[in-house]
């Protein structure tokens, strides 16, 4: 009869460095199941600059339809509804302007300071025709829903 106290030792060894080296598999199975998710779901994506460009388009579409009338601030607000209170758009043509929103949104699109990573802003020039004539309209639309862009 054999004795419990002589088994071999080098099984008994080599055991022991295979489940090292199966936790150690998955211990770093785990840590890249961990890294990939947190790197996929850990970034915020900022849509504000999308939807800064979508405002645009619009408020130039009711320029465009609008044709030979006077631009006036009643007559692009019922082609463009939104909420002031985080929106505002900026419209410059022949040294007059016409803003829409909150003014404070398109002065901190302008400023140069480090408060302007509070809003998302975006600023295009079109040329429509008026009366035979090409005139250049800047567009500038600034975006400040920091609550829920994140």
């Amino acid at each position: 009869m054999k004795n419990i106290n002589n088994m071999n030792k080098r099984a008994q060894s080599g055991y022991s460095t295979i489940f090292i080296y199966r936790l150690v598999m998955i211990m770093v199975l785990l840590i890249g199941v961990v890294a990939t998710v947190g790197t996929i779901y850990g970034q915020s994506i900022d849509l504000r600059k999308i939807e800064a460009q979508q405002i645009n388009n619009k408020v130039i579409s009711c320029i465009d339809q609008q044709k030979n009338q006077v631009l006036v601030k009643e007559l692009i607000e019922t082609c463009v509804n939104y909420n002031e209170g985080e929106l505002s758009t900026k419209i410059t043509y022949a040294d007059k302007k016409i803003i829409l929103g909150k003014e404070l949104i398109n002065t901190l699109c302008e400023s140069e300071d480090k408060t302007k990573s509070k809003v998302s802003c975006y600023t295009n020039n079109y040329l429509i025709l008026k009366d035979n004539k090409f005139e250049k309209i800047t567009i500038l639309t600034g975006i400040s829903k920091v609550n829920k862009n994140a």
